[in-house]
């Protein structure tokens, strides 16, 4: 196979030909998915772990009396404040040039777990090197379109991810 497959490329080598543009997502969406699920793992989950320790009660006794009601407490609670995380969010911020913040981003992006998807110009595609098991189907996947702008960086993406970005590159 040649070095020049598609397939022998690294995870750092941006992927050329991806649409670079802020991500869409929505927050109903992404709550009622997210507090499903989490609801549906703290019910099973605890119940388990309750019937363990209980030897007099059994799993479903414990899942029917308590796990329910506790995953239906639980996991709207999750799926809002995940669901808040996952909101786009816009932040403008200084940078001295543009090629210092480049190579300090290609530096940290590594360490970040993340990964230059795609370059045009001066818009970068920043991804996660590796995706959840559920991303994809469960919710969408975080991601964040950096503009590079004479003097300053517009990062766009979740919020989650634009302050880590933030925090990693000491920006504002």
């Amino acid at each position: 196979m040649s070095p020049s497959s598609s397939t022998d490329r690294d995870a750092s080598t941006p992927a050329q030909g991806l649409p670079i543009e802020p991500p869409q997502r929505s927050f109903v969406g992404d709550a009622v998915a997210v507090g499903v699920f989490s609801g549906i793992v703290f019910a099973l989950g605890f119940s388990w772990l309750a019937a363990r320790s209980t030897p007099f009660e059994s799993f479903g006794d414990i899942l029917m009396s308590t796990g329910i009601l506790g995953g239906l407490i639980f996991g709207p609670a999750v799926g809002v404040v995940v669901a808040y995380q996952l909101q786009v969010r816009s932040a403008v911020y200084p940078v001295g040039s543009t090629a210092e913040f480049r190579a300090r981003l290609t530096e940290v992006a590594p360490r970040l777990k993340l990964r230059i998807a795609a370059e045009e110009g001066t818009r970068m595609l920043v991804r996660p090197t590796r995706s959840a098991p559920l991303a994809g189907v469960l919710i969408k996947e975080d991601w964040a379109v950096i503009d590079l702008e004479p003097g300053q960086v517009r990062l766009t993406g979740g919020r989650a991810l634009v302050k880590r970005i933030r925090r990693r590159l000491r920006l504002g």
